[in-house]
């Protein structure tokens, strides 16, 4: 999605991460098991990162994924937590 209100992408994605902080912890609450999955951040490389270095892709991937682990993490116990988007 498109930033049009933060000065940057790193607060862009950290917004949308505590965003997303609330509905994981109603997901979790209601006793389902939550699956985090990220099939379009690999698909980056192919698009927006095509024409960049490799590390300016691992950047952004690191961010993301630290950003979604932020908001997943909350508090949850693991065995109620199923990522597909595990990196390092």
């Amino acid at each position: 999605m498109m930033n049009e209100h933060y000065e940057n992408y790193e607060q862009y994605v950290n917004a949308v991460a505590s965003a997303l902080t609330a509905e994981y912890e109603y997901i979790v609450a209601q006793g389902f098991l939550l699956q985090v999955d990220c099939p379009d951040l690999a698909m980056e490389r192919h698009t927006s990162y095509a024409d960049r270095p490799l590390k300016d892709f691992l950047g952004y991937v690191e961010m993301n994924i630290a950003a979604m682990n932020r908001a997943r993490w909350h508090g949850f116990s693991p065995d109620r937590v199923r990522n597909a988007c595990l990196l390092g």
